[in-house]
């Protein structure tokens, strides 16, 4: 049985290595990779189920299904999605993480008043352009009320 696919640059599965986008990353800790001649000390963390082990670890959760879902694609000779879904009807549960698990992933943390300049700055444009526009409009009913008056006021034949 094949192994699943695997990107060895950012250690994630369903995809190779060449057709990767992502940040390089070190098997052992998750984080950016480290330069070749150092070896990290840090604790060893997976990238993809964030277990303690390492992202190359077959004992992984995450590496254990997808050698599962692989196995389902060869032997049923269908697309990895069609596998996949088959996974998921057999085992329902397993996509449905603890409260605990949920609780100890990392979330990244925004700054808040960045958000907050940006809001204001699209308000300020928004401002900027609807006074623009009333001008506008305030000109044009001038230039037309005089055109107008001008018209009123010259002297045409009775024809």
């Amino acid at each position: 049985m094949p192994n699943p696919m695997r990107c060895f640059n950012c250690l994630g599965f369903s995809h190779p290595t060449y057709q990767c986008k992502k940040q390089a990353v070190c098997a052992n800790c998750g984080e950016d990779k480290h330069p070749e001649n150092i070896k990290c000390e840090n604790q060893q963390r997976c990238i993809n189920c964030n277990g303690s082990h390492h992202a190359l670890d077959r004992k992984c959760p995450l590496f254990i299904m997808q050698k599962e879902i692989k196995s389902i694609q060869v032997n049923n000779k269908v697309t990895f999605n069609e596998a996949k879904r088959i996974y998921k009807e057999k085992n329902p549960t397993y996509f449905i993480k603890s409260f605990a698990e949920i609780a100890k992933q990392n979330i990244e943390k925004k700054d808040v008043a960045v958000q907050a300049d940006i809001v204001f700055n699209f308000e300020q444009n928004k401002n900027t352009t609807i006074n623009n526009k009333v001008s506008t409009v305030v000109k044009v009913t001038s230039q037309a009320s005089s055109s107008t008056a001008s018209i009123a006021g010259s002297s045409y034949p009775d024809g």
